[in-house]
Order: structure tokens, then C-alpha cells, then sequence
């Protein structure tokens, strides 16, 4: 199982990438030139939270199902824990190649 903490981590390291990115880039007075200066993370701050959002919910559901000992639930989420894991790495994968 994947520790919060791991995830809480994560979640701060890649909002600190973005606010720093932001600030960096305030000067920008085109968007295009803007866009370019926040790089492909930071241009895409809601599609990140949203999938770390997704990590923390999928968490909870599998300390919930831990609890409640119904394997079959804990199969489950940990399937959902895994695919949300999986499209937060895909997205922040596929926004360093969309350099």
C-alpha cells in the first residue's frame, strides 16, 4: 500500500513546481510566452490536483476496505488505488513529453 505520506509528498512537491513556475513566469505579458515559460505541468495545474484528488480518494477507499476485511473490496480498491496512481504518472508523463 502506498503510505499518504508518499502522496502527500508528491502532491507538495509537484504544487511547488507550479506555484514556482507561476511566479517565475508572471513577468509574461503574451500568453503564448507565458505558456511556454510555465512548462508543461504548470500549465496544467487543475488536471494535476484533480488527479492527486483522485490518489487521496482511491486511498481512503482502500483504508476503508481494509477495515471493513471484505477481500473482495480490498481487491477492488486497491485496483482503483493503482489505476489512480497510474493516470496522475500518465498525465505528468505525457506533459514532460508535450514539451
Amino acid at each position: 500500500m502506498v503510505a499518504r505520506e508518499v502522496v502527500d509528498t508528491g502532491a507538495q512537491t509537484l504544487q511547488a513546481h507550479m506555484q514556482e513556475r507561476a511566479t517565475a513566469c508572471a513577468q509574461h505579458q503574451d500568453r503564448e510566452a507565458f505558456d511556454a515559460c510555465l512548462g508543461p505541468v504548470a500549465r496544467q495545474p487543475r488536471r494535476v490536483v484533480a488527479a492527486l484528488e483522485g490518489v487521496r480518494t482511491a486511498q481512503v477507499g482502500l483504508w476503508l476496505a481494509l477495515a471493513s476485511g471484505d477481500v473482495a473490496d480490498m481487491q477492488e480498491a486497491r485496483a482503483l488505488l493503482v489505476a489512480a496512481m497510474g493516470q496522475l504518472a500518465a498525465l505528468v508523463k505525457a506533459s514532460k513529453g508535450a514539451k
